[in-house]
């Protein structure tokens, strides 16, 4: 018993540490890299009521951390037998680390009715062309297993843009009818530039190279729904204007951290709207804050 506690009581250190290392370099990032224009002008709040907003969501991104390192150990639950399939739809997660906790996900949209695969975590697989590739192997995978033409993607931080690599050839983007993207640093994030050593986080960089192929000539909303949402005090996507992807519907919310836009009720509204909403006759830029 005293070696549970011992654990449950290191892992808690570890993730209040971590988390507020993250948050203390992002606040720092965010005063040095403020955008020219701010996608938010709104008038900010007294400062004893942000102080309340930043603890509140550092303890909800500490909890929501802790649940995905938890998910591992919780099997994941079968879908409802009374439910009636809406469609196909694959998660793909960001980081193999973030791989289970994307089961909270899965099990909301399987109790709407949706076929849920979770793409493989990408194990040994350190740029986004290789997890592309692996990411199109998975779609059409799936496709043959449910018998459907086209299948939705939902993707997580960094998965995001291995959706857009997978699907900018126009070949894989025929097999998919929507993409919804959370806390995708569409734009890169300066919060990767102190882990550049690392192939993906330097591709996750601005101006990194694999992000200015994505962006030249970036056709993919003309021929899919894509949607990204993405929160404003997210401490790996810094700025949040960082975020924006020019030609999709835009989504900017407020007090979720990074882990907890795949846990927040607000998040899984806005997911579960736009897979459900009816395909757009045309493709129309739009932006929105929520």
């Amino acid at each position: 018993m005293r070696a549970l506690w011992v654990t449950v009581l290191g892992l808690g250190a570890t993730v209040i540490a971590g988390a507020a290392a993250l948050e203390l370099a992002a606040a720092r990032d965010r005063r040095r890299w403020r955008a020219p224009c701010p996608l938010d002008d709104d008038v900010p709040p007294p400062w004893p009521a942000r102080a309340v907003a930043v603890a509140r969501r550092f303890v909800a991104e500490c909890v929501a951390i802790v649940r995905a390192a938890l998910a591992l150990l919780v099997a994941r639950p079968a879908p409802h037998p009374d439910v009636t399939p809406r469609g196909a739809v694959v998660l793909v997660p960001g980081s193999a680390a973030l791989a289970p906790a994307m089961r909270r996900l899965a099990g909301r949209l399987e109790g709407d009715g949706w076929m849920v695969t979770i793409a493989p975590p990408p194990w040994g697989a350190r740029d986004l062309a290789r997890r592309a590739q692996r990411l199109a192997a998975t779609l059409a995978a799936v496709r043959r297993a449910v018998g459907a033409a086209t299948v939705d993607v939902v993707a997580h931080g960094a998965g995001g843009l291995v959706a857009r690599a997978c699907l900018a050839s126009g070949t894989h983007a025929a097999g998919v009818g929507r993409l919804v993207t959370l806390g995708t640093p569409h734009q890169g994030s300066v919060a990767f530039r102190r882990f550049r050593l690392d192939p993906l986080a330097a591709a996750l960089c601005p101006q990194s190279r694999a992000l200015v192929r994505l962006a030249s000539g970036d056709r993919l909303p003309d021929v899919v729904d894509c949607t990204a949402i993405a929160s404003a005090d997210d401490a790996l996507t810094v700025p949040v204007e960082r975020a924006y992807w020019p030609g999709a519907f835009n989504v900017t919310i407020r007090d979720v951290g990074h882990v907890g836009l795949l846990y927040a009720p607000r998040v899984w509204e806005l997911v579960r709207e736009n897979l459900a909403a009816p395909p757009a006759p045309t493709r129309v830029p739009a932006s929105r804050r929520a």
